[in-house]
C-alpha cells in the first residue's frame, strides 16, 4: 500500500521535528563515512539550540525555502535550498543552491523526492535562478545517481583537512 504524503513549507512550529530529522541526517553521515576527512565528526554533541536558531531564521527568510514531507501529520522529509545574487560575473543574475534534501529511511521510494524537486525547482524559477548547485557526498551513491537523473552533472571535488 503506497502512503498518502503532502509537501509544504515549513512552519515555525515544525521545528522541534526538523531538529530530529537533521540529527537523523548528521548520523547517516557519520555511518556513512567513518573517515577522518568527514567533518561531521567534529561536530558538536548537542546541535538543537544552534539548529533551532538556523531554522527559525530561514523559515523566515525570502531568500530561503524549507519544506516539509508529511505522512499522517507526522514529518517524515525536509528540504532546504536557498539563492543568492551571483558574483557580478556571471550573466545569471540569482544563484540557487539545494543545501540539503533527507527522507527518513521508512519513507523512502514513494515519490516524496520528485515531489521535493518539483517544488524546488518551481521555487527557484519563480525567483528567477538560472543555476542551481548541491553537494553530495562521494559514498552516497543513491543521492548522486538521483541527482544525476535529475538533470545535475559533476562539476568539483571539494576537500577536506582537518589542522591540529
Amino acid at each position: 500500500m503506497k502512503k498518502e504524503f503532502e509537501i509544504r513549507k515549513a512552519k515555525l512550529k515544525d521545528i522541534p521535528e526538523l531538529v530530529v530529522l537533521r540529527n537523523e541526517f548528521e548520523l547517516f553521515y557519520k555511518k556513512l563515512d567513518k573517515s577522518k576527512f568527514n567533518p561531521c565528526h567534529s561536530r558538536k554533541k548537542n546541535l538543537d539550540n544552534f539548529l533551532k536558531k538556523s531554522f527559525r531564521k530561514e523559515i523566515n527568510s525570502k531568500k530561503t525555502q524549507i519544506l516539509v514531507a508529511e505522512v499522517e501529520g507526522r514529518i517524515v522529509g525536509c528540504t532546504q535550498s536557498k539563492f543568492d545574487k551571483s558574483e557580478e560575473d556571471f550573466k545569471s543574475k540569482n544563484f540557487g543552491k539545494i543545501i540539503s534534501i533527507y527522507i527518513n529511511k521508512k519513507y523512502r521510494g514513494i515519490g516524496i523526492s520528485s515531489q521535493f524537486k518539483k517544488n524546488i525547482f518551481d521555487w527557484f524559477s519563480q525567483n528567477k535562478v538560472t543555476w542551481i548547485s548541491l553537494d553530495v557526498h562521494r559514498k552516497n551513491h543513491f543521492a548522486h545517481d538521483l541527482y544525476k537523473r535529475w538533470g545535475f552533472g559533476d562539476f568539483e571535488i571539494k576537500m577536506f583537512k582537518k589542522l591540529k
